[in-house]
C-alpha cells in the first residue's frame, strides 16, 4: 500500500517517511547501555540480609530492629514518604543461649569510615556487661565474612 506523496517527504511515500521518523524518535529515547545504579537503601538491605544469614549460620536467632515510619508531605498533596529508624541504635538483634547481641551493619567501600559513627551511636544506649554485647559488622566489597568489631567495652561508662 502506497501512501500519498507530500512536499515534506522529499519524494518518498508517507508510510516510509513515518516509519523513518518513528525509528529516529526511538533511537533518541533509548539510553546507552549502562549498569543501573542501586539506591542507598537497596545496598543497606543487601548487607543487612548478608549479616542476618551470617548470624543465623553461627547459631543466633535474629530479629530486625528497624522501624518504618510514614510521613505525610503536605507540599506534594499528601504524598506518603517512608522513613526508617533504628531502634536502640541497631539494625539487628541476635540472641542465642549465652548472649544477646545488638548489631549495627556497615557495608561497602567506605564501611570503615562509618564505624566511628556506629560506636558513637551505641554510646547513647546502656549495655549491661557480661550478657549483652554491641557489635558492628563491617562488610568490605567481595568479602566472604564480615569484620566483627565488639563495641561493648569501648562504650561502657
Amino acid at each position: 500500500v502506497r501512501g500519498k506523496l507530500g512536499p515534506d517527504c522529499d519524494g518518498r511515500d508517507t508510510v516510509t517517511a513515518m516509519a523513518t521518523m518513528a525509528t529516529v524518535a526511538t533511537a533518541r529515547t533509548i539510553p546507552a547501555k549502562t549498569k543501573p545504579r542501586r539506591s542507598t537503601a537497596a545496598i543497606g538491605s543487601y548487607y543487612k540480609a548478608r549479616s542476618r544469614r551470617f548470624l543465623e549460620a553461627h547459631g543466633y536467632v535474629v530479629a530486625d530492629l528497624e522501624k518504618m515510619y510514614w510521613i505525610v508531605d503536605k507540599r506534594q498533596h499528601g504524598r506518603m514518604i517512608p522513613l526508617k529508624k533504628d531502634q536502640l541504635g541497631s539494625d539487628l538483634l541476635a540472641v542465642n543461649a549465652d548472649e544477646v547481641v545488638f548489631v549495627q551493619v556497615r557495608g561497602g567501600a567506605t564501611a570503615r569510615s562509618k564505624v566511628a559513627a556506629a560506636i558513637q551511636l551505641f554510646a547513647t544506649y546502656p549495655c549491661p556487661a557480661p550478657v549483652v554485647k554491641q557489635w558492628v559488622l563491617v562488610w568490605l566489597p567481595r568479602a566472604r565474612e564480615p569484620e566483627v568489631i565488639d563495641c561493648a567495652d569501648r562504650v561502657r561508662r
